[in-house]
């Protein structure tokens, strides 16, 4: 029985050393494989750092952007604003320079109506003028004649 328990401890002493050294190398590739999980959690890590400080710029950049946006739309309503009243300008003024053109030909009319009252008036005038020197000429002649027929006394 010695002889047995013997080989039974050699079996199982050599056995426990076999199953050791599979256990280390075991432990050490769990250990291996932590250390590669932590390197990529780690990159993921940094990664995702990254991508937060990208997020964070493209935010920045879109609330620039649409702060530009609002800022021409504002700009865009004050020119259309503009546009406007110049159209309301525009129609006020062709108004006006409508009512000006019927003033002005009312003015040409008036000016000719007086040019030729001061073509009549002249006229007229000549013939007075004409009268009144065949009227001193024919009184001229009355008083001769009257001179010549002095009554006798």
């Amino acid at each position: 029985m010695t002889s047995s328990s013997a080989t039974r401890r050699r079996v199982a002493s050599s056995s426990g050393t076999r199953r050791s050294g599979e256990i280390a190398e075991l432990i050490n590739q769990i250990q291996s494989e932590t250390q590669r999980a932590v390197g990529v959690v780690e990159t993921g890590a940094r990664g995702t750092e990254n991508g937060v400080e990208t997020v964070e710029r493209a935010r920045q950049a879109f609330e620039t952007i649409g702060t530009a946006v609002e800022d021409i739309t504002v700009r865009v309503d004050q020119i259309a604003a503009g546009a406007q009243q110049i159209a309301e300008n525009t129609g006020t003024m062709r108004a006006s320079m409508s009512e000006i053109a019927a003033v002005a030909e009312q003015a040409s009319a008036s000016a000719q109506q007086v040019s030729a009252s001061t073509e009549q008036t002249s006229a007229s005038t000549e013939e007075t003028a004409a009268s009144a020197q065949e009227l001193a000429s024919t009184a001229e002649e009355l008083s001769k004649l009257v001179c010549e027929f002095k009554v006798a006394a």
